[in-house]
């Protein structure tokens, strides 16, 4: 009896476990996590450098307390090239929104990652904009626990109008990805889903 208890548990564990793949399930733990945003913290790297790669410590991060501090620094100082916005739901899933954009602001691109409660990426959906060329882009990428990516799509547009093809998205450059949290350039050496709560020195 006890044997086939334990069978009927893998079996059901089995399907769980593959699920995690899955655009849609991952979708739906992200869409769920999004709504918990207890315990935000917003992050600006004021140092001046352009796309902080994964483990790139290099930056000056700075701590915010709201976004209200941040707009207010960005008045006085102009706003950072990097900014991020981070919080965790209770399930240990991790939301971070962060905005990249160049110097002379010719281009912008916002991410949207989530990682997953052992800390690994799970989704990253970037929306871009390429001002000097009026070109707007979105790319949906989904990855398994190992890194594998398992969906990818993308779309462009010029002036408003949807076109498909790569020929539209060679205007944005690659995608920046973190594949764990501790791989995000202001998360230092944090556990799988904490974040720190004052910035890197």
């Amino acid at each position: 009896m006890r044997a086939a208890a334990c069978l009927i548990i893998l079996l059901v564990a089995v399907p769980a476990a593959a699920g995690s793949n899955d655009p849609k399930a991952i979708d739906t733990q992200c869409a769920a996590a999004a709504k918990h945003k207890d315990g935000t913290r917003i992050y600006g790297d004021v140092s001046g450098a352009v796309r902080p790669g994964p483990s790139d410590h290099d930056g000056n991060w700075r701590l915010f307390k709201d976004a209200d501090e941040l707009k207010a620094y960005e008045a006085k100082q102009g706003a950072p090239n990097t900014e991020a916005t981070i919080w965790s739901a209770p399930d240990g899933t991790t939301i971070v929104l962060m905005h990249f954009t160049s110097k002379a602001s010719e281009w912008g691109e916002d991410v949207d990652y989530c990682f997953r409660p052992d800390g690994t990426l799970a989704r990253a959906i970037s929306a871009m904009v390429n001002f000097e060329e009026e070109l707007y882009g979105h790319r949906n990428l989904y990855y398994a626990p190992d890194g594998a990516v398992v969906s990818k799509k993308e779309r462009a547009s010029e002036n408003g109008s949807r076109r498909k093809g790569p020929d539209m998205m060679e205007g944005f450059p690659a995608t920046i990805i973190y594949p764990r949290t501790q791989t995000l350039p202001f998360g230092g050496s944090a556990g799988s889903a904490a974040l720190p709560k004052t910035p890197p020195k």
